[in-house]
């Protein structure tokens, strides 16, 4: 995972040392707000307090700010793609992104509770280096420890249609023409590609469980509720995110947590036996 991770140890009076981040963070790719600013002339003090003001804009839920940014198709992971290419997660030209920054465009699609320092947190790798000075580099994912154990292929390494119309055939398509994802069929889909990976990552230690927490989420933040409040994305939006990185029109982000996907994986874990069509699945 060379090139991946930035490692720095805090060196002896690192509070009064110019942060290594500034000089990049000029060069955000993003919308062009004024969160876009110039860090180089401010003490330690104010340069995180600047971080933080470069994060306080709004989701781009709308879509507005859509763009094919720079290496948009070598982010494999499709959730922080399409974060980064509607310009609500803040990254470098080069692809690298902070820990603060990965932080706020998660909250941004409505997450809260612990679980938002458990997404962004980068300390595994780099257990000794301060919060503000780890980054990660979005455009080389791909081989990396964060790589999944097993992925669809539908963006790794690119984005790939012919690997999305695979997983389409795993939609139903009993409710309307233009097929619908439930928990039970994206477990179809997801167990059909688990069983047929692009690629292995024996270095990954989620042994198969990222793939589910992946897709569980993407139904959470970007799926709908149906006539009788069950949770499912159409296939035209799944296919628009996961190859484009474009959010579903109309989305409104609406808070969720832990707890709602920890009810997916039960429903996934028990093949719809917890939360079958006639029952709704809720954690309270």
């Amino acid at each position: 995972c060379v090139g991946v991770f930035v490692c720095e140890p805090p060196p002896a009076g690192s509070e009064k040392r110019r942060d290594p981040m500034a000089g990049q963070m000029e060069s955000l790719v993003c919308c062009g707000h004024e969160h876009e600013g110039s860090l180089e002339s401010n003490p330690m003090k104010e340069e995180e307090e600047a971080k933080k003001r470069r994060n306080e804009f709004p989701c781009h839920n709308d879509g507005s700010n859509y763009a094919k940014r720079p290496g948009w198709d070598k982010i494999i992971c499709p959730a922080l793609a399409a974060l980064y290419m509607n310009g609500d997660l803040l990254v470098d030209e080069e692809g690298f992104v902070t820990e603060a920054d990965l932080a706020a465009a998660v909250k941004r699609t409505g997450l809260e509770g612990v679980m938002v320092s458990g997404v962004s947190n980068l300390s595994v790798p780099c257990p000794d280096t301060p919060a503000h000075l780890r980054k990660i580099n979005l455009f080389k994912l791909d081989g990396s420890m964060l790589e999944h154990d097993c992925s669809t292929g539908i963006r790794d390494p690119a984005p790939d249609p012919d690997k999305f119309e695979k997983m389409a055939t795993y939609a139903d398509y009993s409710q309307d023409a233009e097929g619908r994802f439930y928990v039970k069929d994206l477990k179809k889909a997801i167990t059909y590609f688990k069983a047929n990976p692009n690629d292995r990552n024996l270095d990954s230690p989620d042994g198969g469980t990222a793939i589910i927490l992946t897709y569980m989420g993407v139904l959470q933040v970007w799926g709908s509720d149906d006539e009788e409040g069950f949770r499912f994305i159409s296939v035209p939006k799944l296919r628009a995110l996961l190859l484009e990185g474009r959010y579903p029109r109309g989305w409104i982000p609406t808070a969720w947590s832990g707890f709602d996907i920890l009810s997916k994986v039960i429903d996934y874990s028990t093949d719809g036996k917890c939360c079958h069509k006639k029952a709704l699945c809720t954690i309270s």
